[in-house]
């Protein structure tokens, strides 16, 4: 068991310190926050599997010191102290000035499974064949049956209940406030949300804590939304079983939120839910999109782009394009009579509304 441990550190250094990992990455992905992401993610997933995290999560506010955690961790001294200082440049750890403790950081897992990661960073390896096939050629990373990632995903619980809480850190960070802010700019509009691919329903019972007088409807596969009921207690929130490309979109709200959902949608099953949304809605109704979006030049943010190679990668086959003139000429498409946009602080993320 220690040498398995030992083995694990000394591979996973290996990759940052040697630079192995550079040949998962495309040569563009060379800003400094695109290597701070994909860094962040490398040292999480090996103090994660070096039991690192563990000892910090559980040392809470107190922290450790050296000392401690050489006691606690069955790691050679250098690898630990590699770690560590790695852990503090990505700010998943902070060290207190004075007494020298090391405390984790929110920042920090305590586990995230190596192979999520490879999907992540691995699948970019594949861009040419998904663009030959017009198939995500990088799901083959995870085997299993189905072409979309949710699907395999489905057939691994276990990965499926983690990549899940990742993608609810990832909502409460990003998504939520845009998905909160859409609603503000509708008030008055609103009374029942349906919130399609809404996962385990983080975002909806946000959605409740902010506004007391909206329902919200969770609409996710049967796993997922059997993992929501279990979790959510408020019953504001509710939640459908089904499956976005084939079964109907269920009826009686009046706004639709999309939350990183049209961009790992495949093109034409895309447009088809769409039409799908404005024939479920009631004239007035209106469509959050929450999502990664490029500008109408395609030249940036080169954070939705390296999301956007994801998507193609990995999530779904020729999933839908995240360029804004794409999501305007999608809302014609599908009957709704305006389309508007923001973007904070011309970040990757954008808010859209299309209403009917």
């Amino acid at each position: 068991m220690l040498t398995k441990v030992r083995d694990t550190a000394a591979g996973w250094l290996n990759n940052i310190v040697v630079g192995q990992i550079a040949t998962w990455m495309p040569e563009y992905l060379t800003t400094p926050i695109e290597m701070l992401v994909r860094h962040r993610r490398l040292i999480n997933a090996a103090c994660a599997e070096t039991g690192l995290s563990e000892v910090l999560l559980t040392a809470g506010r107190s922290g450790l010191s050296l000392e401690q955690m050489q006691d606690s961790v069955t790691l050679p001294q250098t690898s630990l102290r590699l770690l560590l200082l790695l852990g503090c440049s990505a700010k998943l750890l902070s060290r207190d000035p004075k007494s020298l403790r090391y405390h984790a950081t929110k920042r920090l897992r305590g586990r995230v499974p190596s192979q999520l990661y490879r999907l992540y960073d691995a699948s970019p390896a594949f861009l040419a064949e998904s663009a030959k096939t017009g198939k995500n050629a990088g799901l083959q990373l995870l085997p299993g049956s189905g072409a979309t990632l949710y699907e395999r995903l489905a057939q691994y619980p276990e990965l499926e209940r983690i990549y899940s809480a990742e993608l609810a850190h990832t909502n409460e960070g990003y998504r939520i406030p845009l998905v909160l802010e859409g609603i503000r700019r509708l008030q008055g509009q609103v009374s029942h949300v349906l919130d399609i691919g809404g996962n385990t329903g983080v975002t909806a019972n946000a959605i409740v804590n902010h506004y007391p007088d909206l329902r919200v409807t969770v609409f996710d596969l049967p796993s997922v939304c059997a993992k929501g009921r279990a979790q959510l207690t408020n019953k504001s929130v509710g939640f459908v079983d089904g499956n976005l490309g084939a079964d109907p979109v269920p009826t009686g709200a009046d706004c639709v939120v999309l939350s990183a959902v049209l961009e790992i949608t495949p093109t034409e099953q895309a447009h088809a839910l769409m039409r799908r949304i404005n024939d479920a809605l009631p004239r007035g109704g209106s469509v959050i999109i929450v999502q990664s979006a490029t500008n109408e030049l395609e030249t940036g943010p080169l954070l939705a782009a390296s999301a956007a190679l994801y998507f193609f990668n990995v999530c779904s086959p020729s999933p839908m394009s995240i360029c804004v003139n794409d999501m305007r000429l999608l809302a014609a498409d599908s009957g709704f009579a305006s389309f508007e946009i923001h973007r904070p602080d011309d970040g990757p993320m954008a808010l859209m509304i299309m209403r009917k």
